[in-house]
């Protein structure tokens, strides 16, 4: 692209370099390769993969927090902001399958470093989510309207919930659907509604 500086060229090269193979499997030569530049000018912009690596992965990983934070603060009923959290969730993960693949791959092979890259992108952009979530949570069991939960337990569930469709593909679609006259992409399309409706049935006092 015209007007891109060649730290951006950089970035850019060092991104897919990651989703694609991890922090492990990521080379500096094949990032200065993509890139079109020798190996020395992308050492002087980064003298590290560990440096590269904590600059380029926030623009990974920033999305999520970013987003279920402003559904978090929204005016919307507590029931609403539920169902646009497992919407936000759904579409992120059937929408870019190469993030996940690359979360699960760090998380067996460098998840220390992972934690510490997520947690500086969720205080840099001050979305405490278990504490905005667990006001949430307070205010509906305060008023009965939900069962007590605690915000650390809802979010995991849902997170679960909305996860393994994807990560356990093979096992649901070979062996779960196998049984019924339904598709896999038949199955993710309803499975916003179910997720939606099993959360909400759990939380009702």
């Amino acid at each position: 692209m015209e007007n891109q500086t060649t730290e951006d060229i950089i970035f850019e090269a060092a991104y897919q370099e990651f989703i694609e193979k991890g922090f492990e499997g990521a080379r500096m030569q094949s990032i200065a390769n993509r890139a079109g530049i020798n190996k020395a000018l992308l050492h002087y912009y980064y003298r590290t993969k560990d440096k590269l690596f904590e600059a380029v992965v926030p623009k990974i990983i920033q999305q999520l927090p970013i987003g279920i934070n402003n559904i978090l603060e929204n005016n919307n009923p507590f029931e609403i902001k539920i169902e646009q959290i497992v919407r936000f969730y759904l579409n992120f993960l059937k929408n870019n399958p190469q993030i996940l693949q690359f979360i699960l791959r760090e998380l067996l092979t460098g998840p220390d470093r992972l934690a510490k890259i997520f947690s500086l992108v969720i205080d840099k952009n001050g979305n405490n989510l278990v504490s905005k979530l667990a006001q949430m949570i307070r205010k509906e069991s305060e008023a009965g309207k939900i069962y007590p939960i605690s915000p650390e337990h809802l979010l995991t569930n849902i997170i679960s919930l909305c996860v393994f469709p994807f990560i356990g593909r093979f096992l649901i679609e070979k062996i779960v659907l196998n049984n019924f006259e339904i598709s896999y992409e038949e199955f993710i399309y309803k499975r916003e509604k179910e997720v939606v409706t099993f959360i909400l049935r759990a939380l009702k006092p």
